[in-house]
């Protein structure tokens, strides 16, 4: 059943942006595989091309913001530590 987003899109990108932030390497291969997962559901006619273009969108804002909050939680924890 098609949606708008894609969600397989939504969350294979999210997922390969945040392992990318990680650990480069491993997030090239996750991003190329998001890619191979974005185009899949077109080819198999599952999504309209808008709906992989919103998933990607999407996936782009809330990762970032998954990485900036977590960034901040760990820099909060760090100050708390040079606390006496």
């Amino acid at each position: 059943d098609g949606s708008f987003p894609s969600g397989h899109t939504l969350v294979s990108v999210s997922s390969a942006i945040v392992i990318l932030k990680a650990n480069k390497k491993l997030g090239i291969a996750a991003l190329v595989l998001a890619s191979l997962i974005a185009f899949s559901r077109m080819y198999l006619y599952v999504h309209f091309p808008t709906d992989i273009i919103a998933g990607v969108v999407l996936a782009i804002i809330i990762s970032m913001v998954c990485i900036v909050v977590s960034d901040k939680i760990k820099s909060e924890k760090c100050d708390e530590k040079d606390l006496p």
